[in-house]
């Protein structure tokens, strides 16, 4: 998933495709394009993706999608500001030597760190984020949002005021959104996506809910005796000053002495010199 196309991302890209393939959603929006000579290497840009809204589903939704059909053994879903913290070998040891369990932190809700009743505010009521592009100009596209997004607000209003809220039948469960799952699990989640076609459509107008969609999808199957309750990821959620923490050369060793396989997020415009030790350490 990437929203910026530079020299970062290639090189992520890069390096994951010389033992994996490769498949790449770039943000619409972002007017940019990566051009990769190797066959391994899929790049769409389907979705303008903005940050809280349904795209966030949508995009990776896709990507899962095209990938299907090759039915790879394990599917790894990241940002294009992740750094890997192990060796590619190491990456696929790793998933052989757990072969059949699917890595995603998951949480039921309601959770009490989440805001927003324990975080059920993010399906139970309408949202909007999706600036979405007007013919007519910029001025149009501000007001259509703007009248949109008050008469989202009058309807959660009247819906808190009756008691009525858009409900899932399905205990609810939220988590990072950058999960690793089977060619099996997979399955099971395209399956029921097929079958209960009102599941993804429950998650339009929703904020934030590529966190819950996943997780209630496989936390909901047969998978979830599976589950082992792990990203697999290195984030630091606690220090600031950005949420998540733009990682620095200071939290190396925080980085390293983890067991996650990937790192996020990443900014070489903040500190470029983190990201080039972690690939060094990875080759040595």
């Amino acid at each position: 998933m990437v929203h910026k196309c530079d020299d970062q991302v290639v090189r992520l890209i890069e390096h994951l495709s010389e033992d994996f393939d490769v498949f790449v959603h770039i943000d619409r929006k972002a007017k940019c394009r990566i051009v990769s000579r190797k066959e391994n290497v899929f790049v769409y840009s389907k979705y303008n993706v903005y940050w809280g809204s349904y795209s966030l589903i949508l995009a990776p939704l896709f990507l899962l999608r095209k990938a299907y059909g090759k039915k790879y053994d394990q599917y790894v879903l990241i940002s294009g500001q992740d750094v890997p913290l192990k060796s590619n070998r190491e990456i696929i040891e790793y998933f052989s030597n757990n072969r059949g369990n699917e890595y995603i932190e998951y949480y039921e809700l309601p959770r009490d760190i989440w805001s927003g009743n324990g975080g059920l505010d993010r399906i139970h009521y309408f949202h909007e984020f999706s600036k979405r592009r007007i013919e007519g100009g910029k001025a149009i596209d501000w007001f259509v949002n703007k009248m949109q997004n008050r008469i989202f607000s009058v309807l959660n209003k009247a819906m808190r005021s009756i008691g009525f809220r858009r409900n899932i039948p399905l205990k609810i469960y939220g988590g990072s959104n950058w999960i690793n799952i089977t060619h099996a699990c997979l399955c099971d989640v395209l399956r029921f996506l097929n079958d209960h076609r009102w599941y993804l459509k429950k998650f339009r107008y929703t904020h934030c809910a590529d966190e819950i969609f996943f997780q209630t999808i496989i936390l909901n199957l047969q998978h979830a005796r599976n589950v082992c309750n792990d990203s697999l990821r290195y984030v630091d959620w606690a220090s600031g000053p950005e949420f998540p923490r733009v990682l620095r050369t200071v939290d190396g060793e925080r980085i390293i002495s983890s067991n996650a396989l990937f790192a996020r997020k990443f900014d070489p415009g903040i500190d470029a010199d983190i990201i080039d030790g972690l690939y060094e350490k990875i080759k040595s």
